[in-house]
């Protein structure tokens, strides 16, 4: 079905097109809800179980934050097989994000480039749909990307995080500290570790239960490792997500030269982002300071997913991927994981 429905999305510019996604996943949820529709079986095989820092999932494939900013398609998301889904990124009040176009399309390499800038409803909206979907009944477990509000100055950055996250922490399975989106001014640069302190333990005085990740850029990634670590160990942190879109675009292995032309600024995800992130979450996985570890980015085939727990990952996540593949590629990647031919 989605091969038939992609050219007609595809006519649309890209922002419109994940909007009209987002109406179809809505439906599918509605109808999942009201157990018209079925969760797949080959979601649920008991092969793809795994044990998490927030509980058993599923399966081990989750929706990466950044497609369902909002958890608008929390009951679609369910009925789609995913064993997980992190939404947002949420910021404590709501914003409009960057200037459109921001989304950019690159079929040719199955990559996107996005300059949204956190647009999201804000921490207050987005708690109670959570909420609700809880309330009917919803099983999936849910993750809290949070992050500060543009306007918020750089300095006061950890009030905006503990605040997003004292509003959804009640409401979700685990947060994750968003410190890599190349979207919001200066935001990469709190990876220090000194300001990066500051942000966890803010957050630490509002959820100390909740279990919490840091969410790592791969570009220079190496320039910040050991202090992420650090801060990881002092906090009694539960891991790290690896990794997010590209800012420095030379940083990919998969473009050349005229390619880079071409593109316009703002973060590169999909294709060309594979080697970066997939050796992002390898040298956090590998090193011994490390727990536990959540592959993200480039994975645009079932065997670039598979590559990912080759790299030691305990988890993946898909968004470009599932743009240019859609549904189809959630069961490939999940039978392939299973066992199933």
């Amino acid at each position: 079905m989605y091969n038939l429905l992609k050219p007609l999305l595809f006519l649309l510019d890209p922002e419109s097109a994940h909007k009209l996604a987002m109406v179809f996943i809505k439906i599918l949820g509605f109808l999942h809800q009201k157990g018209l529709i079925k969760r797949p079986t080959w979601a649920t095989s008991p092969a793809l179980a795994r044990e998490t820092p927030f509980g058993k999932v599923d399966s081990p494939l989750g929706l990466a934050a950044g497609f369902d900013k909002n958890a608008e398609g929390l009951w679609g998301w369910q009925a789609l097989g995913f064993g997980f889904v992190e939404i947002g990124t949420v910021t404590p009040k709501a914003q409009p994000g960057n200037e459109k176009p921001r989304i950019f399309r690159f079929s040719r390499f199955q990559a996107l480039v996005n300059r949204l800038g956190f647009n999201n409803d804000g921490a207050t909206v987005i708690a109670a749909r959570i909420r609700k979907a809880r309330a009917q009944g919803l099983k999936i477990k849910v993750g809290g990307n949070i992050g500060k509000n543009v306007f918020t100055p750089i300095e006061r950055a950890a009030e905006d995080y503990r605040k997003a996250a004292m509003m959804i922490y009640p409401h979700v399975d685990y947060l994750v500290i968003n410190v890599s989106s190349p979207n919001t001014p200066g935001l990469r640069d709190m990876q220090n570790e000194s300001f990066l302190e500051g942000i966890v333990r803010s957050v630490r005085m509002e959820t100390r239960e909740t279990p919490l990740f840091i969410k790592v850029a791969p570009d220079q990634w190496d320039k910040y490792i050991d202090g992420i670590l650090s801060v990881m160990a002092r906090n009694n942190l539960q891991g790290v997500i690896c990794g997010n879109t590209l800012s420095n675009h030379a940083s990919s292995r998969e473009l050349n030269e005229y390619d880079m032309i071409k593109l316009p600024h703002g973060g590169l995800s999909g294709g060309p982002a594979f080697s970066t992130n997939s050796t992002l979450a390898q040298a956090y996985a590998q090193d011994p300071r490390s727990s536990f570890v959540i592959g993200v980015g480039g994975i645009t085939t079932v065997d670039r997913g598979i590559e990912y727990f080759k790299c030691g990952v305990k988890l993946i996540q898909i968004y470009t991927g599932f743009v240019y593949n859609g549904p189809g590629f959630v069961k490939g990647i999940l039978q392939k994981l299973g066992g199933e031919k």
